[in-house]
């Protein structure tokens, strides 16, 4: 954008440079040979005339160039610009996707092993309480024998 201004102020300062006049309908007056002009100026040629219009529409046309020009820059610059974010924010996605995916798989497994420690556990608690029983019922026999 600030290309685009560069150019039209560069185009503007030189047209005024050149010193470009354009001729409007009152200025120019066609005159024949031994006529007085009208006013006081610089008389022009039809040739004159044709390539001092011509300069300002070359200078206009060549004003269009360089904004399109311009332009089309800034807007592929920008395309490639959003292409790019377009294709970080995929790459974002799926990497958290991914990490997801990964991370339940890790969930389940800490689960399943929970719960196998955990019967170990339980079978660990019974088999203490019936042992516990065990050696009460065997120390009670034992002793009511002891003491017949």
């Amino acid at each position: 954008m600030i290309k685009f201004f560069k150019v039209c102020i560069f185009s503007f300062a030189m047209s005024s440079v050149l010193g470009c006049p354009v001729a409007h309908a009152d200025d120019a007056v066609t005159l024949n040979k031994g006529e007085e002009a009208p006013f006081t100026g610089t008389l022009l040629s039809p040739t004159a005339i044709s390539k001092i219009l011509a300069k300002e529409q070359i200078s206009k046309e060549e004003c269009k160039i360089e904004t399109d020009n311009a332009l089309g820059s800034q807007k592929a610059k920008s395309d490639l610009e959003i292409s790019i974010l377009d294709s970080k924010n995929q790459s974002c996605q799926t990497l958290t996707q991914k990490t997801q995916e990964i991370n339940d798989k890790y969930i389940l497994e800490l689960e399943k092993e929970l719960s196998r420690n955990k019967l170990k556990s339980d079978l660990s608690f019974i088999g203490g309480v019936i042992s516990g029983i065990g050696i009460t019922v065997v120390s009670a026999w034992a002793l009511s024998k002891a003491a017949e």
